[in-house]
């Protein structure tokens, strides 16, 4: 049964502004903050956590090798750049499989580390050279057997963000990252329409200018003031395929910013 008490906390709930809700998951670990998002529609509506899928397809398999030299030494892979909708994420996750050479000690290790912007690009070659850096985030020692890894970091504006790993000094010593893969946690109401649109950003600049600009006129069309809906419900449709209400301001200002980081 529900009682005036219940009713009184749900109408306090609605009273709460929508970026305090967000606030409260900043501070949470992405899989709570999930759960808090699914708390109640007000909450849900107000969060609009969403997962950007795969913004770097190109990530391979890699292998490296470690050496007498600099086997011990923190070495960078890739640097995870460019961290789209970067104000709006709320948590980059990391994932793949790894292990070692298989046999004798035990030494590889995946790390996430953390870079002011300004720092030289020499960091990108040997880590542990490099005063500024700063481990965010690091694997158990790699087995000899494959085992999945999950990495979770909270990225900040005007930081650099590098894959990086260790295989071990002393000779015959190696880390195998398998399958690995990059997706963002992000505040965005149309995160389905980022991920159509996605993929299409680095096919051809010719076509990515001109799809672009149809959508911008297109949307342009449809939220202009008096517009009949009958006139452009067939674009309202289209739109509604791929997640964006576009009679919902939130969606409309979230498909425009969608637009302009992707095909600024």
């Amino acid at each position: 049964m529900i009682t005036c008490h219940d009713v009184n906390a749900a109408t306090a709930i609605d009273r709460i502004p929508a970026d305090i809700y967000c606030q409260i998951a900043d501070f949470l670990e992405v899989c709570d903050a999930v759960s808090f998002k699914s708390t109640c529609n007000t909450i849900k509506d107000a969060i609009s956590l969403g997962l950007l899928q795969n913004p770097f397809p190109a990530l391979q398999n890699f292998c490296a090798h470690g050496d007498i030299r600099n086997g011990n030494n923190i070495l960078t892979w890739v640097e995870i750049t460019p961290i789209f909708f970067l104000p709006l994420v709320h948590t980059v996750i990391f994932k793949c499989t790894y292990v070692d050479q298989g046999w004798g000690n035990r030494k590889g290790q995946i790390y996430i580390t953390e870079s002011e912007s300004k720092a030289d690009s020499a960091f990108l070659n040997d880590n542990s050279r490099d005063i500024g850096l700063k481990i965010i985030a690091r694997s158990p020692i790699a087995d000899h057997e494959d085992k999945p890894l999950v990495l979770k970091f909270k990225p900040k504006v005007g930081a650099r963000y590098a894959i990086c790993y260790k295989a071990g000094g002393g000779g015959g010593h190696k880390v195998f990252i398998k399958n690995p893969i990059i997706q963002s946690i992000l505040y965005c109401p149309c995160i389905e329409l980022a991920n159509v649109l996605l993929p299409v950003r680095g096919i051809n600049a010719n076509a990515s200018a001109f799809l672009s600009g149809i959508l911008r006129a297109v949307l342009e069309t449809i939220v202009k003031e008096g517009k009949d809906i009958e006139e452009v419900r067939s674009y309202l449709e289209l739109f509604k395929s791929v997640g964006v209400d576009l009679t919902n301001k939130c969606h409309v200002e979230s498909a425009k910013h969608i637009f302009q980081e992707l095909f600024h």
